[in-house]
Parts: C-alpha cells; sequence; structure tokens
C-alpha cells in the first residue's frame, strides 16, 4: 500500500514573510515561494499554483524538502490515487488562515527574537494591506471563517497596522490575534471592541523587573503591566507567554512569580515555550538534548498554576520535542 499525505495547514495558510510567501506556520525556507518582484504577491494564479505543487507531492508520498521534519503533515489511513486532492483544491481554493509576518521592527530586543537571525539582512518591500484587499476583491479569503494572526516584529512599529485593521473590520473579520510585546499601547486596539474573537498575547517571559531588562533588553516591564490593565478593559480574551530562555529565566522561583502577575492580572491562561534559538538555527538538531531541569520547572509549574486555576498550555512543537528529547 503506498502512502499518502496531507496537510490541513498547507490546504488553508498563507503566511506573509519578508521575502516570502509560505503556506503554513513555518519561518525560513517552508513551502512556499520566495518574492523576487514584489508583484507577484498579489497574483493569484501564481499563489494557488504554487500551493498545488506541495499538495500533490504530499498525496503522492513524497515529503517535499520543505516540510520535513514538520509535525502538522500527516498519513492518510487510506491508499488514495494520485493528485487526489486536485478535486479538493479546485473546489476550495479559499484561504481561512493568514499570519502576518512580514515585517522585523520592534521596539524592543528580546534574546530570543528569530527574526533578528532569519531576517538579518531582508526587509520586506510590500504593504500587507494592500495584498489582503486585494485576496478579499479576488474571492480568496473564506470570509466566514478566516483567522488572521499577527506575530511579527512589533505591530507597534509596523506603519500599516491600522491600515490593516481596517481592512479586516470592513470585512468583517471576527477571529484575529495579536502577539505584542505590550511597550505601546495603538488607538487601533480600541477598535476590535466587540467585533469578535478577539486575543491579545503578551510575552512577559519574567516574573520581575531585573529579568525583564536582561531578556528584553528595554527598561518597560512597570509600562508593559500597565498596557494589559488597559487591554483587560476591553472583552478580549487575554493571554500571557512565558519563553524559557536558558540561564535566565529556566528556573521555577521565576516562574512562579510570572505566575503570581498572571493571577493578580485576572488572565486565565498562558503559554510555555522554549528560546527557539537552541533549536530552529543548529546545524545538527540532535546536538540540542532537552535539559531536565526543563522538565522539573514545566512539571512543577504546571501544579502552581493549576493551583491558582490557571490553564497553562505548552506549545505543539515544544510538546514533541520534551516527548522525544531533543529537537
Amino acid at each position: 500500500m503506498e502512502k499518502s499525505y496531507y496537510c490541513e495547514r498547507l490546504e488553508s495558510t498563507l503566511n506573509f514573510l519578508p521575502d516570502r510567501v509560505n503556506f503554513c506556520c513555518a519561518w525560513g525556507e517552508g513551502p512556499g515561494y520566495k518574492i523576487e518582484d514584489y508583484n507577484q504577491v498579489l497574483n493569484k494564479k501564481d499563489i494557488l499554483k504554487r500551493q498545488k505543487y506541495f499538495m500533490d507531492m504530499l498525496a503522492q508520498g513524497i515529503i517535499p524538502n520543505e516540510c520535513k521534519g514538520c509535525i502538522e503533515y500527516k498519513e492518510k489511513v487510506s491508499s488514495p490515487k494520485p493528485n487526489i486532492f486536485q478535486k479538493i483544491f479546485k473546489k476550495k481554493k479559499k484561504f481561512n488562515y493568514i499570519i502576518v509576518n512580514h515585517f522585523k521592527n520592534c521596539d524592543c530586543n528580546c534574546l530570543y527574537c528569530s527574526q533578528k537571525l532569519i531576517w538579518k539582512n531582508i526587509e520586506n518591500n510590500y504593504r500587507l494591506s494592500n495584498v489582503i484587499k486585494s485576496l478579499y476583491k479576488s474571492n480568496m479569503i473564506d470570509k466566514e471563517n478566516i483567522k488572521v494572526d499577527f506575530q511579527g516584529g512589533n505591530i507597534s512599529c509596523l506603519e500599516e497596522f491600522d491600515d490593516i485593521v481596517n481592512e479586516l473590520i470592513n470585512n468583517n473579520c471576527k477571529n484575529v490575534k495579536i502577539l505584542t510585546n505590550g511597550i505601546k499601547y495603538l488607538d487601533s486596539f480600541d477598535k476590535f471592541e466587540n467585533k469578535g474573537n478577539i486575543a491579545f498575547g503578551i510575552s512577559l517571559d519574567c516574573g520581575t523587573r531585573e529579568t525583564f531588562l536582561k531578556i528584553k533588553q528595554v527598561d518597560a516591564f512597570d509600562i508593559v503591566i500597565e498596557n494589559i490593565k488597559k487591554l483587560m478593559q476591553h472583552n478580549y480574551i487575554m493571554f500571557m507567554k512565558y519563553i524559557i530562555v536558558k540561564g535566565i529565566n529556566d528556573n521555577i522561583e521565576e516562574l512562579k512569580k510570572f505566575i503570581d502577575i498572571v493571577s493578580e492580572l485576572n488572565i486565565n491562561f498562558f503559554d510555555i515555550d522554549i528560546d527557539y534559538r537552541d533549536i530552529l538555527h543548529i546545524v545538527d538538531r540532535d546536538e540540542f538534548i532537552i535539559p531536565q531541569h526543563y522538565y522539573n520547572i514545566i512539571n512543577e509549574a504546571e501544579k502552581y498554576s493549576a493551583s491558582k486555576g490557571i490553564e497553562m498550555n505548552i506549545c505543539d512543537y515544544v510538546k514533541q520535542i520534551l516527548k522525544e528529547g531533543k529537537a
């Protein structure tokens, strides 16, 4: 029986990066295409043709180099005929997940920032607000189910953020997630009031001002806490994030102080992640073995957060490498 694969992300995602568009959440050389001519990003035919190329390879049991090592693609249980996704592809042709990752500007200098490593010498040369407008006009967006995920960079440094927000609101987009460092509160945030499932996530990564300064390399801990309180005045979904950075916040004492802050702010859940410099940018992934104390502090944090009535979510990729013990 010949193997065949599929990937739901590949079928529905547009991830806009500074110099390329990927059809999944991957950064760098993921399944997508590099933008040589910046008008190309608006070309519906090119987008769909390239997406179909990767879908067909998986359907025929071939794992593209851009997909190797990913946890998202799955094996089909049955043995389909070659190009089984062609009918699905022709029927769907709409995207329901957009990731805004095309900019790298930020007002802090986090030690763990992958953007600085991947896009160090690359600047974005297109306005995504125009791209989104074109996608809606071309009927390539699933308006009923579209979800937009702002990653970045930091949106406070994205000059066209307000234009993108207006475009989404004008098209009745009801599912938006915004990751921000919380250093600057934008008036655009208020536009999402009563517009649907709007989530704001802030990666505080610490429980003290001193540790914040070590990781973020800016002295803005108190400002961030105040801006979180301002966001909490709205009916938005709020969550926090703690990225474990080796030698700085990889201890249960700091993590408990962080959980205490989450509790004091009346936020119900937080994500826990690992510094991706240890994972994504090493030549041989077998070199990175998960330190034993990572397991210990994550287990202790889960117990402590449960005692506070707070849900701790371990990011999917982190779950995988914790299970396997390596990246």
